[in-house]
């Protein structure tokens, strides 16, 4: 059984201090209207697993974190849908890795949703789920290195759990950042899972 190195996740302690500030301005995440159409921006940082998906989602304690990391900046919008407390959205990302990889990454997701808790768990403002298209620049070592093979275009999904007051514009968050094969519709073998770690600005 593998074990989660901690230290590679002490960014997470970063957090702390925005989420003691959110309370400051809360004009960006005005949900009285159900026309309302908010724009963000998101900043996120993270680091590669050895682990498939459902490794990372049900057993994070178990987690083997490589020596990739990630940095990332994304832009995106997103409105209430017919539904209650469901929001609807699409997102653009830019990622750039280093350490063992050194490619570019560009994530488009056009379908988002959000799930909003509204205050009613405790500090867990949302959680989210979206699905798209991922291109790299290069065909990703660690992908090469872990299948044995890659591909520069593969599908993109990330799973994010939100954080803070629900009208707070700033908002920090965690989300599993996984490039797929699509059961093997693009190839045979390939794919990654990356722990990620950012904050959302909303207007």
């Amino acid at each position: 059984m593998w074990r989660m190195r901690c230290g590679h996740l002490g960014l997470l302690g970063l957090l702390a201090l925005p989420s003691t500030l959110v309370h400051a301005n809360t004009s960006g995440a005005d949900r009285s209207r159900a026309d309302d159409t908010t724009f963000y921006v998101s900043g996120f940082a993270g680091q590669l697993t050895e682990n498939v998906h459902h490794e990372v989602l049900l057993t994070p304690w178990d987690v083997e974190f490589l020596d990739s990391f990630l940095l990332g900046a994304a832009v995106g919008v997103e409105r209430p849908s017919p539904w209650a407390q469901v929001d609807l959205g699409a997102e653009l990302q830019l990622v750039k890795w280093t350490g063992n990889q050194h490619h570019w990454e560009l994530n488009a997701i056009p379908i988002i949703g959000r799930y909003r808790f509204d205050g009613r768990a405790g500090p867990l403002r949302s959680l989210a789920f979206g699905v798209g298209f991922s291109y790299a620049s290069a065909i990703p070592t660690e992908e090469v290195i872990r299948d044995g093979e890659s591909n520069r275009f593969l599908i993109y999904w990330k799973a994010e759990a939100e954080f803070g007051p629900p009208d707070a514009a700033v908002s920090p968050f965690i989300k599993l950042h996984h490039r797929s094969n699509a059961f093997g519709l693009i190839e045979e073998e390939a794919g990654s899972n990356t722990v990620a770690v950012g904050l959302r600005r909303r207007f």
